[in-house]
């Protein structure tokens, strides 16, 4: 009996096996993370309400900005701009867009009537919600000038730069055109960031619409281009300008490999072309719109006469005096936006050996050598230096030249071209032939 009761006892104060332990912390941990999940779900909801909350304020703010504006026309898109509020960062985008008559999204310079203004804002900040696209407020701004009377028309000016980015801050003049209605709508203000500016509430007529900024020029290198244009009542007629800040291209005259310490004819016309119009002018040339160019040296046009001669890529591959050559390459500047470019232009160099103090000229002749492109101008160059007895190294535009000292021809012997790839490019009667071409 005793010994029943003594295993009782025992049983009795028995306590947890390890199993029970491990299955009830699980049990535990399990709670414990539906627990913490459910507080961080929580507070990261209270977070983004009163995130949400702060951002709708801030897109109210803006646009009550944005209505609070006089001119309609002068609201415009924004980037992206930061807000810090209560130590987080908010972010406000505001997007702006034309809508027609129609209920189309249009862009300034469309031939839709301008009906009203879309304002879209947007507001995102620090630590969203994945997925979350955050708080959109909009309004619509109607034009307060008559643009959308149907009695009336507008003039949706637009100006962009040679890359077709908008440019801003150019002045627009809008006349009556011959025809017109008699009398001039109010002067437009000038083109906004988006490149667009706009003349509203103009009777129905012809006008001439022109654009101005001082350093600027259009692609013909026109300072104040003007179009006409024709306003038709309940609509708007829109023109636009290619207009860019003007460059200079400035030129550094090489041998083919570094600048060229050879003597410079006096008065070396140097020509830059592009898009098939050629400006032809001594020395560097400011106040060009900024397309690409092409820029050599010489005299490529006299009256009717042309001179293929200098430009070296008129300058074809070919065998000569056993030296295949590769077609010539001419210099070229891209770019010139609000920049001074300067391009290296080559020429070619003789040295020649002239009694001292005699005057140096050189006269394009009929061109020699294989794969010469030919010249019909008969060019005349002098130098400001003068023979001294000795060896005087000249440059001269490609092409076939004769040389003379006091007017009388330099004999072959008294000649030597050392730009050339094929060597000699002095002829058996003195006349030199300078080729652009290197060998490949």
């Amino acid at each position: 009996m005793n010994a029943r009761l003594t295993g009782g006892r025992k049983a009795a104060d028995e306590g947890f096996t390890l199993i029970e332990v491990l299955v009830a912390l699980l049990v535990f941990a399990i709670i414990s993370t539906g627990i913490l999940a459910g507080i961080t779900t929580i507070v990261q909801m209270t977070n983004d309400n009163r995130s949400r909350v702060t951002a709708a304020n801030l897109a109210s703010q803006e646009l009550d900005t944005v209505r609070a504006t006089s001119d309609t026309y002068t609201v415009q898109s924004a980037p992206k701009r930061s807000i810090p509020v209560d130590g987080r960062t908010y972010w406000l985008t505001r997007t702006v867009t034309w809508v027609s008559s129609e209920g189309t999204s249009v862009s300034c310079n469309s031939s839709t009537n301008l009906f009203f203004l879309h304002v879209n804002i947007r507001v995102t900040w620090e630590g969203m919600s994945s997925g979350d696209k955050g708080v959109q407020d909009d309004t619509i701004l109607a034009p307060a000038d008559g643009s959308t009377n149907s009695s009336l028309g507008a003039i949706a000016v637009s100006v962009v730069g040679f890359e077709g980015q908008p440019v801003s801050g150019i002045a627009i003049t809008v006349n009556v055109a011959t025809g017109g209605p008699g009398e001039s709508p109010a002067a437009s203000k000038p083109t906004t960031a988006d490149g667009c500016t706009y003349a509203n509430g103009v009777k129905p007529g012809n006008y001439v619409v022109s654009i101005y900024k001082s350093g600027y020029r259009d692609q013909a290198g026109a300072t104040n281009p003007s179009k006409n244009v024709t306003v038709s009542a309940g609509a708007t007629s829109s023109v636009q300008f290619v207009y860019d800040q003007a460059g200079t291209i400035n030129v550094l005259f090489t041998d083919g490999t570094s600048a060229t310490t050879a003597a410079i004819p006096a008065a070396l016309p140097v020509n830059y072309t592009s898009g098939g119009a050629t400006y032809s002018v001594m020395g560097l040339l400011a106040g060009l719109f900024p397309n690409a160019y092409d820029v050599t040296a010489g005299t490529a046009k006299s009256g009717s006469k042309t001179c293929a001669a200098i430009d070296p890529s008129a300058w074809v591959a070919a065998n000569v005096n056993g030296v295949s050559l590769k077609a010539g390459v001419t210099s070229t500047v891209n770019s010139l936006v609000n920049v001074s470019s300067t391009v290296k232009v080559p020429l070619g160099v003789v040295n020649v050996y002239a009694p001292a103090g005699s005057t140096l000229t050189a006269i394009q002749t009929t061109p020699q050598g294989a794969g010469n492109p030919g010249c019909d101008v008969r060019s005349k160059l002098t130098y400001s230096i003068s023979g001294n007895g000795s060896w005087v190294a000249l440059a001269l535009p490609y092409g076939s030249w004769t040389i003379s000292a006091d007017g009388v021809p330099l004999a072959a012997g008294a000649l030597q071209v050392v730009t050339n790839a094929a060597l000699p490019g002095v002829s058996s009667d003195g006349t030199v032939t300078l080729d652009p071409r290197k060998a490949g």
